[in-house]
């Protein structure tokens, strides 16, 4: 049965005249008959108008046969109806169109096409972003499970990596899930959305209330500053009248009685030091300044894990001030003074010829 006997069918049914279904539907007598003879179909607002009015799915309106074992979703799936609109159109452009008037519903059968190739396009775009997307996220869902792998194996070692592990595994399902969803969206497969809803907020659980226990934990971490006590390096230099020290600002002052001014370099473990030419000068100026080149220890990946380890079990967090090397000056009060008095004139030199 076709959408316009099918239409005129249940229009019967319903005792009901052209005139009357059109006041219902707010159209005209006209558009009614053409729906009938077939001439022309409706918008899909009016169609679901239509089976609002006769009680009846769009499957049965505009034709397809029902099956028993047909589920309410499959009766009701507008993609049925989009079909079946195809296959009219498509016979339709094998017939004599000449008869045919265009009308408003023509029109809305229009703009379903041109509808259907937008959301095509965009599903299209959208696949191609996503596919650009999958590379990263499946790196960076192999670090969380290296990183995972990595807190269990020394899960011994303190309550923070337990809690860093319990992160890195909601973490890593969630990257998971999402994944799962890129793919299966490239692919056009079906996606269960009830599991990936209940795996996905249970993981955003487990995520947040490890990260709360963890923040709890590394409260009861000691923060210290990484201490420079090792004697690395010595210097003696002697000041003249017109020179200026340019470290002395910045380094540790001991007075005592010497001609000499000492310096004392006290360094760190973890960083190697080279004593040569400890001391640059501006003889233009002055200014001698000291200094000590230092660079960090080249340690292997292993002594660095047993670091990190050994600082976690002691509870304890080292923090650097941005320096390498500790700088201590033993200089006489006279040698101090004069230091200072030079380098107030030579300021006061500077400013007047700047000015």
């Amino acid at each position: 049965m076709s959408f316009g006997e099918k239409l005129a069918s249940l229009r019967k049914e319903k005792g009901m005249n052209q005139e009357e279904l059109a006041q219902k539907l707010n159209v005209s007598r006209q558009a009614v008959s053409k729906w009938e003879s077939n001439s022309a179909y409706p918008e899909t607002e009016k169609i679901i108008a239509i089976c609002k009015l006769f009680d009846c799915s769009m499957d049965e309106l505009i034709g397809i046969k029902e099956k028993d074992n047909m589920t309410r979703e499959t009766k009701n799936n507008p993609k049925n109806f989009f079909s079946k609109i195809k296959q009219l159109n498509k016979k339709k452009k094998n017939t004599n169109v000449s008869n045919f008037t265009v009308d408003d519903n023509q029109v809305g059968i229009s703009r379903i096409h041109v509808f259907n190739y937008i959301k095509k396009i965009m599903l299209i775009l959208s696949k191609v972003i996503i596919l650009f997307l999958i590379f990263p996220t499946a790196i960076l869902l192999i670090l969380c499970l290296a990183c995972l792998l990595f807190n269990i194996y020394f899960l011994h070692y303190g309550l923070i990596l337990v809690y860093t592990a319990l992160s890195l595994i909601a973490l890593t399902i969630i990257i998971y899930l999402i994944l799962e969803i890129f793919i299966k969206h490239i692919l056009d497969l079906k996606l269960k959305t009830k599991r990936i809803f209940i795996l996905f907020i249970a993981s955003c659980v487990i995520l947040g209330l490890s990260l709360g226990c963890f923040f709890c934990e590394i409260t009861t971490y000691k923060i210290k500053t990484v201490e420079f006590n090792d004697l690395v390096a010595t210097q003696n230099l002697k000041m003249y009248d017109d020179e200026i020290l340019f470290d002395l600002d910045n380094s540790e002052i001991v007075f005592e009685e010497r001609d000499d001014i000492k310096i004392e370099y006290y360094g760190n473990s973890l960083f190697t030091y080279d004593v040569t030419n400890g001391f640059t000068k501006d003889y233009i100026y002055g200014v001698v300044t000291t200094y000590l080149n230092s660079n960090i220890k080249a340690y292997t990946i292993k002594e660095l894990i047993n670091i990190y380890l050994e600082n976690i079990k002691k509870k304890e967090i080292y923090i650097s001030n941005n320096t390498s090397y500790r700088e201590v000056i033993y200089i006489s009060q006279e040698n101090y003074d004069k230091n200072m008095a030079n380098k107030e004139n030579r300021h006061k030199f500077f400013t007047n010829h700047i000015d």
